[in-house]
């Protein structure tokens, strides 16, 4: 009887699989399929790895991708997965699936219901209440801040002059306390709790979610916590929230405020108008604290990282390092003053320089969504219940930036003749749910620069740079620069 009922089972499900497989391909005929899949399991078995081998996948299937006209198809069991290069195809998907991909569940335990990994409804919600502390009249304040942690950050690294480095942990942490001064307005003293134990946690974390991405059993939460990458996680998760719960001790007792408080955030940190959110009952204390932990991950990690690539570029290119220098001197007059508002947007080449090394390195190389509705674009069909992998690495390369889109070249963005449609630069995510702090990542940038490169001569080799994508992308080894005394 038993296997009367099991062969039963398993024709019903053999029948299903067929019809739902036949429905599926029916629909996205138009659509290429990626090489490589197999009976049942589809591509799933190409995600097995390390995190180098992820960014050789990221890579290897851009300029696929990129080859037969922006968007192919791949399977993973039932599901089928539409890989995006495509400008304008990625643009008008990103506007019409607003919904995260599954995938990025596993941040859930450390970032909850954050901007990154909430679901449609919440970040609608948290977004308009966030939006109005990204100002302009917020970012002239940091202004302040900027400086001060420049000239520390520059102060700190004359011991190392004459010597391979590896710029990553003074970076990160400079980063970091900067993320603690501005957007969530701690006095200096407050960000004394940063430390290595912190740093080392947001790594392992970053590199458990990339393990459980390429291991396909580790998908399902129920199988995945008797793995004993689970017990790294929770330890990792616990010292996580225990420092951001710390900040936002000391950020309520160095503050006031008032349930009457409804003065516009104009001007104000984002924690300060978080707390009275929360204080008015808008936000709970579980929503403030997703928050505050994606904006202390998203603020300090994809800047630092941004600025170790940006000097190894500047390093391995000295014709366009000079160039920088003499931007800087001519805007500041060979003095040594702090960089005002008003200096930012003359910093034109420098500026020019950062979006380029951004477009090269996007610590954001892909972002997965998924189709609620079936979505029409340019002949292809993209099914509801389907997953989009949009390729920021391939969108950054595609054939939009012409036949010299692999090379460094910051030129490039001072003609906006030469350059395509705005889509096509898609490093802070374009559409409706693209990223909220990119002036604030140029300006803190622009800012440490500046402090850096009239101090400092940078070495470096970018042809010895190996990458790696753990969730996001890092490089790997080959990043060390060497630094001169000007």
């Amino acid at each position: 009887m038993f296997l009367v009922l099991l062969c039963v089972i398993v024709f019903c499900a053999t029948v299903w699989w067929k019809c739902h497989m036949n429905k599926l391909l029916k629909k996205t005929e138009n659509t290429p399929t990626l090489e490589g899949g197999l009976p049942i399991i589809g591509h799933g078995h190409l995600l097995i790895g390390d995190s180098e081998y992820f960014f050789e996948l990221v890579t290897k299937y851009s300029a696929i991708v990129n080859q037969n006209g922006g968007i192919m198809k791949g399977l993973m069991g039932p599901m089928v997965y539409f890989h995006v290069t495509d400008p304008d195809i990625a643009l008008k998907l990103m506007n019409a699936c607003l919904k995260k991909n599954y995938l990025y569940n596993v941040a859930k335990q450390w970032l909850g219901d954050g901007l990154i990994t909430g679901d449609v409804v919440t970040w609608k919600r948290h977004r308009k209440l966030i939006m109005p502390t990204f100002n302009q009249t917020t970012l002239n304040e940091f202004q302040d801040i900027f400086n001060t942690q420049s000239r520390s950050f520059s102060d700190s690294l004359r011991s190392l002059v004459g010597r391979d480095v590896d710029p990553w942990p003074l970076v990160r942490d400079n980063a970091l306390e900067t993320i603690c001064q501005t957007v969530l307005g701690l006095p200096p003293d407050g960000c004394k709790l940063v430390d290595e134990e912190y740093a080392i946690a947001t790594e392992e974390m970053l590199n458990i979610f990339n393990t459980r991405i390429q291991t396909p059993y580790m998908h399902s939460d129920w199988l995945y916590k008797w793995a004993k990458t689970k017990k790294i996680e929770d330890k990792a998760v616990n010292i996580l929230k225990r420092f951001s719960s710390n900040l936002l001790q000391i950020k309520k007792q160095s503050t006031g405020v008032s349930k009457n408080d409804h003065a516009e955030p104009k001007g104000k940190a984002f924690l300060d108008h978080f707390l009275e959110l929360h204080s008015q009952g808008l936000l709970t204390e579980r929503e403030l604290l997703d928050e505050l932990n994606t904006m202390i991950v998203a603020g300090h990690d994809t800047v630092a990282t941004e600025l170790v690539f940006i000097l190894i570029l500047l390093g391995s290119f000295p014709e366009v390092q000079e160039r920088v220098y003499e931007e800087i001197q001519s805007v500041f007059d060979c003095t040594d003053r702090d960089v005002t508002k008003y200096d930012l947007p003359r910093l034109v080449y420098l500026e020019a320089v950062i979006k380029e090394v951004m477009r090269l390195y996007p610590v954001a190389s892909i972002i997965a969504r998924d189709a609620d509705k079936d979505v029409n674009i340019d002949n292809h069909t993209i099914p509801a219940g389907s997953s989009i992998i949009l390729l920021v690495w391939g969108i950054n390369r595609s054939k939009a930036w012409g036949e010299y889109a692999e090379q460094f070249k910051p030129e490039r963005w001072l003609d906006p003749c030469t350059l395509p449609d705005n889509p096509a630069f898609a490093t802070f995510s374009n559409g409706s749910r693209m990223c909220l702090g990119k002036m604030f990542a140029y300006n803190s940038m622009k800012t440490t620069l500046v402090h850096l490169l009239r101090n400092f001569k940078v070495t470096a080799d970018y042809r010895q740079l190996k990458l790696k994508v753990d969730f996001l992308l890092k490089p790997s080894s080959g990043h060390h620069i060497n630094l001169e005394l000007r």
